[in-house]
């Protein structure tokens, strides 16, 4: 699998143009949708769960590019985000005067302060700022 981990067509493959609607919507999603993400009292993990599982917090990592996040923060945060190569718009709507953080796990992130919007470009290990 790819970046985005779309769904992939094997050449043999019985109902492959049903994957191929799949990959296509997927690939759809992760252009143009938008999630909205609550943050509190904690870091928000979006690297858990399976890619391909609407519900997980993974999914919503690769099949977003724009993130509102909201809520009443009560201490700086982190928004962990995959080491997959994959662009992010965010906008940072919380309440608390805290910043938020996009990061992967192991890399350097971006801050963001109440009322930003920054397009972030995650390399695979590190997030960083698109100019």
């Amino acid at each position: 699998m790819g970046n985005l981990s779309l769904e992939t067509i094997d050449g043999n493959q019985a109902n492959n143009y049903i994957d191929s609607n799949t990959a296509d919507d997927q690939l759809d999603l992760a252009m143009t949708d938008s999630e909205s993400i609550t943050v509190t009292v904690a870091n928000i993990d979006l690297t858990t769960g399976d890619a391909q599982a609407p519900t997980s917090q993974l999914y919503k990592a690769l099949r977003n590019l724009f993130f509102i996040l909201t809520g009443a923060m009560t201490g700086a945060r982190s928004i962990i985000v995959p080491d997959n190569k994959k662009l992010y718009i965010v906008t940072h709507e919380c309440t608390g005067g805290f910043t938020a953080t996009v990061k992967t796990a192991g890399g350097t992130g971006i801050g963001l302060v109440n009322g930003e919007t920054k397009i972030l470009y995650c390399d695979g290990t590190n997030v960083r700022f698109v100019k």
